[in-house]
């Protein structure tokens, strides 16, 4: 009976698209639909990506995975990291990914201020636990840099030059790191990140990221 009125006044909903779930387990369209956004266990290829060996997504950056990725970031749905983040953790056992160390991208301060939480770092928590592999927060971000959204490709990487900084050396010296992020889009980011790893001696970065915007979808930010 409590399970039952807890469904009737606070029905799941369907973390990817946010359908009202009722008495099932499962959304129908979702179960129908997110098979077609899956990337598979082939990395990612762009031109631009030099630091990072390999780079993977679960989806790509479409509806209803554009919508969930907004719940998670904007909307205060941190329990969403929980579920995207068992769907990482598949895609690398998947894909062989090996990492001795989990790094999430780190916020900017006053973002984190504002959201109260990281999403990069709720996935990376939970990608850990489920691959049994340590999260380190050595990375910090240290320039307050403007927001990347509508800058070009070049406009993106000039804005993170100098952006972050591995905040203790010895913690990643000779480790393989597996950076997590929730989308990837230009690479940018992870690739300034990767950047700063290996010149403290990192021995190899890969990239593991909930969703990836499409190649098309970049190219128009060129």
């Amino acid at each position: 009976m409590k399970e039952f009125c807890k469904c009737l006044f606070l029905p799941p909903r369907c973390p990817h698209c946010n359908a009202v779930l009722g008495f099932v387990s499962e959304c129908a369209a979702c179960r129908a639909e997110l098979p077609n956004l899956r990337c598979g266990s082939a990395p990612i290829v762009r031109r631009d990506v030099r630091f990072l060996k390999e780079v993977h997504a679960v989806y790509d950056y479409r509806k209803p995975i554009r919508g969930a990725v907004e719940r998670l970031k904007f909307n205060d749905e941190p329990q969403l990291a929980d579920v995207f983040g068992d769907e990482m953790a598949e895609l690398a056992q998947q894909c062989g990914l090996r990492a001795d160390l989990i790094v999430p991208v780190p916020m900017r301060r006053r973002k984190l201020r504002e959201r109260g939480y990281s999403a990069p770092l709720l996935l990376a928590q939970r990608v850990g636990r489920r691959l049994d592999i340590p999260v380190a927060q050595v990375l910090e971000k240290i320039a307050e840099t403007p927001d990347q959204h509508g800058l070009t490709r070049q406009e993106r990487k000039a804005n993170l030059l100098g952006a972050f900084e591995v905040m203790d050396k010895s913690v990643v010296r000779g480790k393989r790191i597996l950076l997590i992020d929730d989308v990837f889009t230009t690479g940018a980011t992870l690739e300034e990140c990767a950047k700063m790893l290996l010149a403290a001696d990192a021995d190899r970065c890969d990239a593991l990221c909930f969703a990836q915007t499409p190649e098309k979808s970049v190219s128009k930010t060129k």
